[in-house]
């Protein structure tokens, strides 16, 4: 992730956007991933283009980027 660039990015969202169907859990699933997804390039963009993100701390590194912090909740999981 340190050295993926924005384009290849914005590349990677599109063709999930490409491959998603009309079924009724992935276009908010769809939504979602395109907020996390917005969330990363901004996080990289404040850092001149740098990820630095691991498995451990991304989210709460993106989170503030993220407009709805829901967007990490998947909608088809219903666990109360």
């Amino acid at each position: 992730w340190p050295n993926t660039s924005f384009s290849s990015l914005l590349r990677l969202q599109g063709s999930i956007w490409q491959q998603a169907n009309a079924s009724p859990h992935v276009t908010p699933c769809m939504r979602k991933l395109t907020k996390i997804g917005n969330g990363i390039l901004q996080y990289a963009d404040t850092r001149a283009g740098i990820l630095e993100l691991s498995s451990k701390n991304w989210r709460n590194k993106i989170s503030p980027y993220v407009d709805n912090k829901d967007a990490f909740r998947c909608p088809t999981r219903y666990d109360g």
